[in-house]
């Protein structure tokens, strides 16, 4: 049975960000968690080392990333390593995202199209609050056991 070490938090929102960690590490404080505000730290961070779990939003671009930048996340992280299960979180209202980002791009549903490319979850947030985070807490858990198997 392997042991998770690295979990990436990849949220573009800082208290959200910094509240995921917290969160998250109340069932796993032996593990390596470490964040990004947008895909391209994030994928940097991919490169390099490696992710039992990502945690990452689509939209990222509150702090310099783009509005489908976790899809970049989701796919570098399973071209690396397809055992790194990948939970996709997104705000609510965005059921359908453009596919890519141009402001005319065919819009495509979220939650379709991250399970398709490989996601381990996608989980709808209706806000940041203490049962998203606490979902995300769950689902992370799930990966965790997953990975392990």
């Amino acid at each position: 049975m392997g042991i998770v070490e690295r979990i990436l938090i990849v949220e573009d929102n800082a208290n959200l960000r910094e509240d995921l960690k917290n969160i998250i590490a109340l069932d796993n404080p032996a593990k390596e968690i470490d964040t990004a505000q947008n895909e391209y730290k994030a994928l940097r961070q991919i490169e390099y080392r490696n992710y039992e779990v990502i945690v990452t939003d689509i939209k990222l671009d509150e702090a310099g990333g783009t509005a489908t930048g976790g899809l970049k996340v989701l796919e570098a992280a399973l071209k690396k390593s397809r055992k790194t299960k990948v939970i996709v979180v997104t705000a609510y209202g965005k059921k359908e995202i453009p596919r890519d980002d141009k402001p005319t791009s065919e819009r495509i549903p979220i939650e379709e199209e991250v399970i398709k490319m490989g996601a381990f979850k996608c989980i709808q947030r209706p806000n940041p609050n203490r049962n998203y985070l606490e979902i995300v807490q769950q689902y992370v858990n799930l990966a965790i056991k997953a990975h392990s198997i």
